[in-house]
């Protein structure tokens, strides 16, 4: 079997996701925006994966075509777990599953000899225009779900702005990669099937271009998770307490307890809070202290007081009484001891310098 340009990049793609899909399974699955993550990388090879093998049964291939038909959906969800940290899935959304049992049932019919010789009996006009019918259909759903991501991001930047505590512990790089790389992408899926359509070419298809689109999509993708290390410090953080005999409710119960010291003492403002201070105040053992930081919340404790030290700084930032006030006073008065990390870490998890932020604010 000679492989064309198309199909060999299918197959760069699925051998790449399956790869990220068993570390997403196997080092981060505490992590519920990366199970979710995951199961749209399985979509994505179930789909992909009937366009290079060919002689499939009518209803297999069916089913494995349908499936894209939740590639959207599927992408949308990864991106509320994201920005909602009490994501939960719920039966409702289930509903969003008919568009590929619609698309199942109607490749059946249109691909199966007998039914689809009663559906031009029975709907001339339906069997005539089936398969662009599809098409539009799928493009309908990508364009809606990523129109709906869009949206929700809008929104939950918007929420950020107001109330800067709504902000997630979510590094921005990974966030807007995520996003804007499948958005950029699904846009370069469409300038390839127009290209195909309005300059048909035997020897060449134009649908190449959304293959290498997503292709590189997913290699940055892989590569930022693994330079974040935001899969590995859980795999590390697991394996460094797996002897602890912290339980569950104890942990649960630390955390409320740090999180109301955080709130109303402010001991982040001390550019040289310890890990050994904070657990000195809590009445609680250093180790037990990292673990809940760790394990629970996902972050070291560098970054966990940061993300504090940049929440008291938006908020300075935005304070009318407080216009007058410098740069520099502002970082001082979070907690940094410099202009450049304070810069660094502000733009890491905002998304943009706190000169912009004020200036925009």
């Amino acid at each position: 079997m000679i492989l064309n340009p198309v199909s060999i990049i299918n197959i760069l793609i699925i051998f790449l996701l399956l790869l990220f899909s068993l570390l997403l399974f196997n080092v981060g699955r505490q992590n519920k925006s990366n199970r979710y993550l995951a199961i749209y990388f399985i979509s994505q090879i179930l789909g992909l994966s009937c366009l290079i093998i060919t002689h499939l049964p009518t209803i297999l291939y069916s089913f494995l075509i349908s499936v894209e038909y939740v590639w959207g959906a599927l992408f949308y969800l990864f991106i509320c777990s994201l920005l909602e940290s009490n994501f939960q899935f719920k039966l409702k959304y289930l509903w969003q599953l008919i568009p590929m049992v619609i698309a199942f049932f109607f490749l059946v019919f249109s691909l199966d000899p007998i039914l689809s010789n009663q559906m031009n009996i029975w709907f001339p006009l339906i069997y005539q225009y089936r398969f662009p019918a599809l098409i539009v259909f799928f493009n309908i759903l990508i364009i809606g779900y990523n129109i709906a991501a869009i949206l929700r991001y809008a929104k939950y930047r918007a929420d950020v702005k107001i109330n800067p505590r709504h902000s997630k512990n979510i590094p921005v790089i990974w966030l807007n990669i995520s996003l804007w790389g499948f958005v950029v992408s699904c846009v370069f899926v469409q300038v390839g099937n127009q290209l195909d359509n309005a300059i048909p070419d035997k020897e060449f298809s134009w649908k190449i271009i959304g293959n290498i689109a997503f292709l590189i999509y997913f290699c940055i993708l892989f590569y930022v998770a693994i330079v974040s290390r935001s899969l590995t410090e859980k795999f590390q953080s697991k394996k460094k307490y797996r002897k602890s005999s912290l339980s569950k409710p104890e942990a649960l119960h630390m955390i409320s307890q740090l999180e109301y010291l955080m709130d109303t003492q402010k001991p982040y403002v001390n550019s040289g809070i310890k890990l050994k201070d904070i657990s000195g105040m809590l009445e609680i053992s250093e180790r037990n202290l990292s673990q809940i930081i760790n394990e629970y919340i996902h972050q070291n404790f560098s970054d966990y007081v940061n993300s504090y030290r940049v929440k008291y700084a938006m908020n300075l930032l935005t304070d009318p009484s407080l216009k007058e006030k410098t740069i520099l006073w502002v970082l001082f008065e979070a907690g940094f001891n410099s202009k450049s990390s304070f810069n660094t870490i502000f733009k890491k998890v905002v998304g943009c310098t706190p000169v912009e932020y004020r200036k925009n604010n």
